[in-house]
This record gives structure tokens, sequence and C-alpha cells, in this order.
């Protein structure tokens, strides 16, 4: 029996969803090997980095047990372990 006090969340997650088209396409393209990850990402790849960031965040241990009055979006957590994920 865990007898730690139970601790509550209050989780939102806020994402602007586009159509990956021809533009998005060529933005992919032409900026990602330059800039490196940018956020323009195919569906399949943003899916897959979207939720390696959310098992960060809520893994016990995670950016969000770290900092549990702050929010959280890009860059509040490690970055480079969430992609690594």
């Amino acid at each position: 029996l865990d007898t730690r006090p139970a601790q509550l969340a209050y989780v939102g997650i806020v994402d602007a969803l586009m159509q990956y088209n021809l533009l998005k396409r060529l933005e992919n393209l032409l900026l990602d090997p330059v800039l490196g990850d940018i956020s323009c990402q195919p569906p399949v790849r943003y899916a897959e980095r979207f939720a390696a960031f959310a098992r960060h965040v809520f893994a016990p241990g995670g950016a969000g047990a770290q900092l549990p009055n702050h929010s959280l979006g890009v860059g509040g957590g490690d970055e480079e372990a969430y992609k690594r994920a």
C-alpha cells in the first residue's frame, strides 16, 4: 500500500494542428536540414515526437514531477531526453 499523499495535476495540451500539405512538405524539406528539428514535421514523425514528449513529462521523476508548479511547453524540460525517448 502506497502511504505517500495523493497528488493532483491539471493538464492541458494546446496545439495548433494544420494540414500537412505541399507548402508544409516544402517547409520541412528546406528548413529541417538547415535548422535541425523544426516544428513542421510529417504526421507520423510529429506524432512520435509528441508521444515521446508526453512520456518524458509524465514519467515518474520526469520534467513534470520536477516542476510541479510550472507550465511545461517545448523548452520546459530536457528536450534532448524526450527526443531520444
